[in-house]
Order: structure tokens, then sequence, then C-alpha cells
């Protein structure tokens, strides 16, 4: 019986659920301002000086997070509500980085 082998959806090794929550909201954020751009929009991106102090060198591990070559959503804006929700970038990104994570997705 043949091996499968198992890939990540950016074929990377395997996230785990925390990493995978913080994915969610930054893949939600993505798709919400371009299904909705009069809803939601970006305030702030996180910046290439941002993505390599969260990961050293390996900038590819956050940089695809973002859409059409685009980097991570760092803040995103719901007009109706007024209000802005700050997306984390890493598991490390602050006090309970993945919680947060979940709670911006949930409340997008």
């Amino acid at each position: 019986m043949p091996r499968l082998r198992q890939f990540s959806a950016f074929c990377r090794p395997l996230l785990t659920p925390v990493h995978l929550a913080i994915e969610l909201a930054h893949e939600l954020a993505e798709y919400l301002i371009r299904r909705y751009p009069t809803t939601f929009h970006v305030v702030e991106r996180y910046d290439r000086e941002s993505l390599s102090k969260a990961n050293g060198d390996k900038l590819d591990e956050y940089c695809d997070w973002g859409w059409d070559g685009q980097l991570p959503i760092k803040a995103i804006h719901v007009a109706p509500l007024d209000a802005t929700h700050t997306l984390p970038l890493h598991v490390n990104d602050g006090e309970r980085a993945p919680e947060r994570a979940l709670k911006v997705a949930a409340s997008l």
C-alpha cells in the first residue's frame, strides 16, 4: 500500500492548531477586504522589518499570509461598527496571540 504524503496548504511543515488559528484570521481578513471592500478596509500591513524580527531570516513563513504578493494584514477596520482589529502575526506576538486571533476572526 502506498504511503500518503502530508502537505499543508502552502507546502510547508504542517502547522499546529495555534498556528492555524492565526492563519485563519489572516485568510478571513484578506477575503473580506476583497469581497466587501466598502465594509472592510486594511488599516495597516506588516512591513518586511517586522517579518524578519518575527522569524529571523525566514521571511517566507509569514509572507504568504498576504494575498497577491502583498504582506500580511496588521490591522483591519470594520466600517459599520467603526471597529479596528489588530491581527497577531505569530504565536508569540503578544499575550495569548492565538486566542486573540480567534476573537478577531469571530468578530469579523
